[in-house]
């Protein structure tokens, strides 16, 4: 990944100053960062869209067997599986040990 001011940031009286390799590493990590807190804000917003679909009245359905409910009802869980996996694996590259974070001030 590169960044995509040409590996330079503007510096105040200076103008434009290329990144060193440091600064390149850490905004690689920041990207990474953003992009696995995106999917994790993604799966999140699935998971209470479908769990939002299982209402009471779809809940009684599933227990009562009018027509295909429980399958319907599996068919939610599973998809809700899904995005707790997809959340599950953003979350875990969040909460790596990022070497190249340990000395960042701020």
């Amino acid at each position: 990944m590169t960044n995509p001011n040409n590996n330079y940031h503007t510096i105040s009286g200076k103008g434009k100053v290329q990144f060193t390799d440091e600064e390149q590493t850490e905004w690689e990590a920041d990207q990474a960062i953003n992009l696995a807190s995106k999917h994790s804000r993604d799966a999140e917003k699935q998971i209470v869209r479908i769990e939002a679909q299982v209402t009471n009245r779809r809940l009684r359905d599933a227990v009562a067997g009018t027509e295909n409910p429980k399958g319907w009802l599996s068919n939610q869980e599973a998809l809700i599986a899904v995005q707790r996996e997809i959340l599950s694996k953003s979350l875990k590259n969040l909460s790596k040990d990022r070497p190249w974070t340990k000395n960042r001030s701020g």
